[in-house]
């Protein structure tokens, strides 16, 4: 029977006590090696004392003694191992405190009465086990660090000085002198004897009876395959297997919660609506107009927004459990989510709607006050004006009429209609601050009036000045008619604002401002065009002048390229050049007529200003294109130098690729990419032989002449090097074969390998005559397996002859000694014993150099005392 979920609280603080019952629970499993890990202890300085086995005074002896001057020493002193293997937990704490070759760690248990010694540099490891026997003088042969740490460290442990005892063994091991033949430096080698388990079967492999060196065994950490196999493979498994299992679950908490939130959060939403119902549906009985219909669209929406979140609630409520797991049920979730907060987000605009038209009424008396207190203050303003000035303003008084109007309205409709109410206050407030801005500018506009004499009279005076210094006859523009016209504008002005017409007002007294600065403007235009004219002129004969010398060089540019080039590389430019001549002439005929304009008696500058305009453009561009033709041919005389240059590199390339072919006696096997430089240089010739030159198609055949040119000579020089280094191998392996040719024909047979050495000879011979000069030397190069083969032949003859000579002395030597036997009357026995140095056991002695058995090639040793 499957049970429906519905209205089942669940706190926030469930839902964290579970989940974090759940992390601590997969932690546990995860990491159950954790606590283990924790109790080493962590590293702090040279000396940590944690088991109080140092005086404190003698830690700055240990610490100074501890910084040597070949290692860096560490002393720990702990309570008890705790049954560990001491050897392991000092490489324990030794790769946890990251220590380097150059460290070594010493480790004191006070309950254990031990002292281990470790590290992990193979030069240390093979000063100790150069040490001789029986170091520490007990009558025993042991491991060689053990007898170490006894001799320098338990003499003064067993009288309780400790700090003395790890001092005496960190300068015993600052003491130590390298084995013969061996480095100093951690991972370097250390002496013929110490090349691991497997030396003594290399020096009984050794014929030449020389010692070898010893091979470099740097230190290395574990492999991955190591450390791989040391990881608790069974507790991850089952680690893994409780997580795929506590997965679902987890997540079906988390589903659990996630749903019972959104179902609480529902109810939330849908009391937010009917609390907005509640508010709104008490407009319906007070208000009418603009605010009721307000009111209406909210009583809407919220009912909207009830019903559909109710809805969903119901919805979302007969949701099963095991629907949590499907898909429909997040699609489900999803949607109800966005929903909820959709409609939230408008519950709250709803509410400030209504809180808005609560709020109105309120402000809209407030606002009513303010505006017919700052009307009285306005109206008191222009009733002065009216007195003062004597001017009626009668449009100001009917603008005051309709807005106190205005204002009333707005206080009448307060009442049902706030909402059309405040509309309305909001142009009111318009028609008002525009109201006080007329009113505020009546005094300016007055004063602007009176001021307007005498900026008329400062405009005349300005431009009489520049007629005077200019001698202008002001021709074709009237600056006084347009002072008449600005003081026309100012008497309309005065009657608009007597009127208190203020938007014609501030209309009239903008143009007649404007006019007067136009009055000024225009002459002092004129002034400008007189004198730029002028300037202008001057210019337009220089530069008339420069073109005409100019021309010449044009002249001498165009001859020079009708004798060397073709027309097609320049024709077009010398007739845009040629056209333009047209323009200079026509610049030189209208230049008197545009001085005649400018003149003091006709004064036209507008009319020569346009003129000049026109000539100065194009004489300018008459110029440019004169130089950009001298710039072509120019460019046409580089583009002649350079195809004459790919000629010259060409002919060079050409010319020592066949030099290279005769002096080296190569085969000629380019006879085709010979014959199409010889056309190629031809053409080239032909076509550099007689202007005009075609510089496109010189420029282009020369260039590919060239390339062509040099790769023909890469190939030949490519050639004479395979020929070169082909007969010097040739050569080596002749004499070579020659050699072991003559010495084994005395012991072996050689007709076939002197059958097989003239094939391949006659092969060899044969290619290099075609030129295959690089076949020719991988050819010759199987006669290197020919000559092994012979010479192996020769050597297997001769070690038969020295077997059969050693035996034959062998069974001398045996029957010498049987007779001897037989003759003495007794018989005895060898004895032969002794052991490989080096092999890979792992004790708490100490560890073997090279040995891979130890983790990470970590030396360990240590005594009890």
């Amino acid at each position: 029977m499957t049970t429906a979920i519905h209205d089942v609280p669940v706190p926030r603080s469930s839902k964290w006590a579970a989940c974090a019952f759940m992390l601590l629970l997969m932690l546990s499993l995860i990491m159950p090696n954790v606590a283990g890990a924790a109790s080493l202890p962590a590293k702090e300085g040279l000396v940590q004392d944690t088991a109080g086995m140092i005086p404190k005074e003698s830690v700055s002896y240990i610490k100074q003694a501890a910084q040597g001057n070949t290692y860096t020493y560490y002393l720990l002193t702990i309570d008890s191992f705790d049954g560990e293997i001491p050897s392991d937990y000092a490489t324990s704490v030794y790769q946890a405190w990251k220590l380097t070759a150059d460290d070594v760690l010493i480790v004191l248990s006070k309950q254990d009465r031990r002292v281990e010694m470790n590290f992990n540099n193979s030069a240390l490891q093979a000063k100790i086990d150069a040490l001789p026997d029986d170091y520490n003088g007990d009558g025993q042969v042991g491991q060689k660090l053990s007898e170490f740490v006894d001799a320098h460290f338990i003499p003064e442990a067993k009288k309780g000085n400790f700090a003395r005892a790890a001092i005496a063994l960190m300068q015993a091991a600052e003491g130590l002198k390298a084995p013969s033949g061996s480095s100093n430096s951690a991972g370097e080698a250390v002496g013929s004897g110490s090349n691991g388990p497997d030396a003594s079967g290399a020096d009984a492999s050794n014929n030449s009876g020389q010692k070898q060196p010893a091979e470099a065994w740097p230190a290395k950490g574990p492999s991955i395959a190591e450390r791989m196999q040391s990881l608790p493979w069974p507790t991850i498994a089952l680690t893994l297997v409780v997580i795929a299992l506590l997965i679902p679950i987890l997540l079906f908490v988390i589903r659990l919660i996630a749903y019972k939130r959104l179902l609480s959060q529902l109810p939330a939403a849908m009391a937010e609506a009917s609390s907005g119902l509640s508010r709104v549906q008490s407009f319906a009985s007070l208000y009418q107009g603009h605010t009721l219909q307000s009111a209406k669209e909210i009583e809407a929406q919220l009912t909207d927004n009830l019903i559909v979140v109710q809805h969903a609630w119901e919805d979302l409520g007969r949701t099963k459990l095991v629907k949590l797991f499907t898909s429909s049920y997040v699609k489900k979730y999803q949607e109800t989510k966005t929903l909820l907060g959709s409609r939230n987000e408008s519950n709250k605009q709803l509410h400030a709607r209504i809180t808005g038209i609560e709020e109105t009424e309120k402000e809209l008396v407030q606002g009513l006050q303010d505006s017919r207190e700052r009307m009285q203050q306005l109206e008191h303003l222009y009733r002065s004006e009216q007195h003062a000035r004597g001017w009626p303003l009668t449009r100001l008084e009917e603008r005051a009429h309709h807005i106190i109007q205005q204002l009333q309205a707005v206080d009448d409709m307060d009442a049902f209609d706030p909402v059309g109410a405040d509309e309305l206050m909001g142009q009111v407030q318009a028609l008002l601050q525009r109201y006080d801005s007329d009113v505020q500018s009546i005094a300016s506009f007055a004063e602007s009036y009176r001021a307007f004499p005498e900026a008329r009279q400062q405009a005349v005076q300005d431009i009489e000045a520049i007629v005077t210094e200019q001698k202008l006859k002001l021709i074709r523009i009237d600056p006084y008619g347009t002072l008449a016209r600005a003081e026309q504008l100012n008497e309309q002005m005065l009657s608009e604002l007597k009127e208190g017409n203020m938007p014609e007002a501030v209309k009239h007294a903008e143009a007649r401002t404007q006019l007067v600065k136009d009055a000024v403007q225009m002459t002092q235009r004129l002034k400008e065009l007189k004198l730029r004219n002028s300037k202008d002129i001057v210019d337009l004969k220089e530069q008339i002048l420069a073109y005409s010398k100019l021309d010449v060089s044009t002249h001498s540019w165009s001859s020079h390229a009708e004798q060397l080039y073709r027309k097609k590389h320049w024709e077009s430019e010398w007739l845009q050049v040629d056209y333009g001549r047209k323009a200079i002439a026509e610049a030189s005929q209208e230049l008197p007529r545009i001085e005649h304009l400018s003149s003091e008696e006709i004064q036209e500058y507008e009319e020569a200003r346009q003129a000049l305009d026109l000539h100065m453009k194009e004489v300018q561009a008459q110029h440019e294109q004169a130089k950009a033709f001298e710039a072509l041919i120019h460019g046409l005389d580089q583009s002649m130098e350079q195809a004459r240059r790919l000629q010259s590199r060409g002919d060079q390339a050409y010319e020592k690729g066949q030099s290279l072919i005769a002096r080296h006696h190569l085969v000629r096997m380019w006879s085709q990419e010979e014959n199409a430089l010889s056309k190629l240089k031809a053409g080239v010739q032909q076509m550099n032989a007689a202007p005009p030159y075609d510089v496109e198609l010189l420029t282009e055949v020369a260039s590919e002449y060239q390339t062509r040119a040099e790769k023909y000579l890469q190939q030949v020089e490519y050639a004479s090097v395979q020929k070169k280094n082909a007969e010097r191998e040739i050569e080596q392996l002749e004499r070579r074969y020659q050699s072991t040719y003559r010495k084994a024909q005395r012991k072996i047979h050689v007709s076939r390998y002197h059958s097989q050495h003239s094939s391949i000879m006659s092969s060899v011979d044969n290619l290099m005559r075609r030129g295959a000069y690089d076949q020719a030397a991988r050819e010759a190069a199987v006669m290197a397996g020919l000559i092994s083969s012979m010479e192996s032949a020769y050597q297997s003859v001769l070690a038969e002859e020295r077997r059969k000579e050693e035996a034959r002395r062998a069974e001398q030597q045996r029957r010498e000694q049987a007779q001897n036997r037989q003759s003495n009357g007794s018989s005895w026995s060898n004895s032969s014993g002794g052991s490989s140095w080096g092999s890979g056991s792992n004790s708490s002695g100490g560890a073997s150099f090279g040995s891979d058995n130890n983790n990470n090639n970590q030396s360990s040793g240590g005594s009890n005392w």
